[in-house]
């Protein structure tokens, strides 16, 4: 399974094109630097704005889980697109999912008045869990809040070995590999962001 993954990453790095971020709400993606011939570095993504998020909770705390279709990321190549589940050894319908960990009531009220937080929470990979741990940002907007969180990691991380071609002489992915998501507040629950 992890030559399978490492290879679906290869495959999506290296035929993504290089842009800018810039998430809507409601999306998650994943960033990587490449280079080419030893000379040129780029900065590419990919990203996903077809997941399905829901907010549990409880008498004290809640915890938000997030569905991302396997098959819902955007390269920009459709055919690559197409691609990405049998590359990463998952069916059409596999969904990537994260959930946090329990979190205080008053969790989004704090995070807007401090302007950023950490979130802690579980990522699974296929049959894979792993403890992940985002920075979150907020920024005030005119009629409402937003949400982004980063990840700083690693492919070694998630148990795969940073591709390259020709030992890096033509193409090589840094070991770096960093995770993003925005959400802005209008589109969390009224009784779970409790700030109204």
């Amino acid at each position: 399974m992890k030559s399978v993954f490492c290879f679906a990453l290869f495959s999506l790095v290296f035929s993504w094109h290089s842009f800018s971020l810039n998430l809507k709400s409601g999306c998650a993606a994943f960033g990587a630097r490449k280079t080419i011939a030893l000379v040129s570095t780029e900065r590419v993504f990919g990203v996903n704005c077809d997941s399905k998020i829901d907010f549990k909770k409880n008498d004290s705390n809640f915890s938000i889980s997030v569905e991302i279709p396997v098959n819902g990321f955007k390269s920009g190549e459709p055919e690559r697109d197409e691609k990405i589940p049998s590359l990463l050894g998952m069916s059409a319908d596999s969904l990537i999912q994260f959930r946090t960990w329990p979190l205080p009531r008053d969790v989004f009220s704090e995070w807007a008045k401090e302007k950023k937080g950490q979130l802690k929470a579980t990522l699974k990979i296929g049959a894979k869990h792993y403890v992940v741990n985002f920075k979150v940002k907020v920024k005030k907007l005119v009629k409402d809040y937003e949400l982004t969180g980063e990840l700083k990691s690693s492919f070694e991380k998630f148990g795969v070995e940073a591709p390259s071609i020709a030992g890096g002489l033509i193409a090589k992915v840094s070991p770096g590999l960093d995770l993003y998501f925005r959400i802005n507040y209008s589109e969390i629950p009224s009784e779970v962001r409790g700030m109204d």
